[in-house]
């Protein structure tokens, strides 16, 4: 302003008006600017963020899909070795059931020999006892028919000697 030359105070006012006027106007410019600079600034930190957050999000995604799909093999796996092992069981049992079977029938068929055993020597025992009892009762009657006769002989050789004398 010390450089122009006013002619009138007016000028003078109207100048500084002048001068106001565009310092206001660079600054609501400079202001503007600003502004748009920090618009821009945090639409680009925004859409960075918006960006990044994006990927995390779809490799979030992904690996969730990879530990379904492994969740899911896994249960299945878990599924598959449960029914192998309750049919392995399942198999186990029934060959622990036969087994007991035979061993049960092995025992029975054991218990009836041995009782069978028994009862052959007793049968045997009892025979031996019989034939034993038969014996003496067929050698007590050949003594009673040998006293019988020896009694009738005795009698006969008396009778033949009472009338012989």
């Amino acid at each position: 302003m010390a450089d122009k030359r006013f002619h009138l105070p007016y000028d003078y006012g109207a100048g500084l008006h002048a001068i106001a006027e565009k310092l206001s106007h660079e600054r609501s410019n400079s202001r503007a600017l600003l502004i748009d600079e920090v618009k821009k600034d945090v639409s680009k930190q925004f859409s960075e963020q918006v960006k990044t957050l994006t990927e995390q999000l779809s490799k979030r995604n992904e690996e969730f899909q990879k530990l379904q799909e492994s969740s899911v093999k896994q249960l299945q796996d878990t599924q598959k070795n449960f029914t192998e092992q309750e049919k392995q069981r399942k198999e186990e049992m029934d060959s622990y059931k036969k087994e007991i079977a035979a061993l049960h029938e092995k025992n029975m068929q054991s218990a009836i020999n041995e009782k069978t055993a028994s009862m052959k020597v007793r049968l045997e025992t009892l025979n031996q006892d019989n034939i034993r009892l038969s014996q003496e009762l067929q050698s007590s009657k050949t003594d009673y028919i040998k006293i019988i006769l020896a009694f009738i002989l005795a009698l006969f050789i008396g009778f033949v000697l009472a009338k012989v004398f």
